[in-house]
């Protein structure tokens, strides 16, 4: 490794959840080691994709810790298809399941200003990831942006919250019928409890997204007189 990344510039290596071997086994549930260019990978870079058009940020990933290494999912802004565990700002989020990790100037915090992935490529500032918690409360990963220094608004955050639940439920999709192979008592109650909370996030996300539109039209009609009279007045 190069000189600049030597213990001298040592940054914090992230902890190891209790339960991580609980966390490998459950992992193995999933099809992480699918193509590519599957049905739940295409989803998430779909989601990914549009929220990083909205935001105008570099780097959105879906981030998988498991063993030494994290590996991306899916990704938008970001070339390398993995990293190791011990440089990665995901594994520091998995150890909070129920907080997002906010870093907003990654070269003023102590944890993470000599790390690897912030001096060089991808050149981290801005970080904001979600845990992926699925059914039984086992975090997958997370959920994530990277960007320059910057703070997402309020809405953008719960917008982007709620896209990790979305992932989640994707994710317990696939667990479903991978589980389906083996017709048990067990598994017909994992894929029942499954499938309420898919329907639960549903409900969410049609809530929240009939909230922004009714805030748009809102905004729309309270802004129009005032539009129309600029228009009148600039003879436009």
């Amino acid at each position: 490794m190069s000189g600049i990344y030597s213990r001298r510039l040592a940054w914090s290596e992230p902890d190891v959840p209790v339960n991580e071997k609980l966390r490998s086994k459950v992992i193995e549930e999933y099809a992480f080691d699918t193509p590519p260019k599957d049905n739940l990978s295409c989803f998430v870079q779909s989601l990914a994709s549009s929220f990083a058009t909205i935001t105008r940020c570099q780097i959105v990933c879906l981030s998988i810790v498991k063993d030494d290494k994290q590996f991306f999912y899916a990704r938008r802004g970001l070339d390398a298809p993995e990293t190791s565990r011990s440089v990665s700002f995901c594994a520091h989020a998995i150890n909070k399941p129920q907080e997002p990790l906010i870093v907003l100037n990654a070269l003023k915090d102590s944890r993470f200003a000599a790390n690897p992935l912030v001096l060089g490529e991808p050149n981290i500032k801005f970080y904001y990831g979600v845990p992926l918690v699925n059914m039984e409360g086992v975090v997958l990963g997370a959920l994530c942006i990277n960007d320059k220094p910057s703070q997402l608004r309020p809405e953008q955050e719960a917008a982007f919250n709620l896209m990790a639940k979305m992932c989640v439920c994707q994710l317990e999709l696939v667990r479903i019928f991978r589980l389906a192979k083996f017709d048990d008592d067990c598994n017909r109650n994992k894929r029942a409890k499954t499938m309420k909370h898919i329907r639960t996030t549903i409900e969410a996300t049609y809530h929240y997204c009939r909230r922004q539109i009714r805030y748009c039209v809102y905004t729309w009609r309270a802004q129009a007189p005032y539009t129309m009279i600029s228009r009148r007045c600039c003879g436009k």
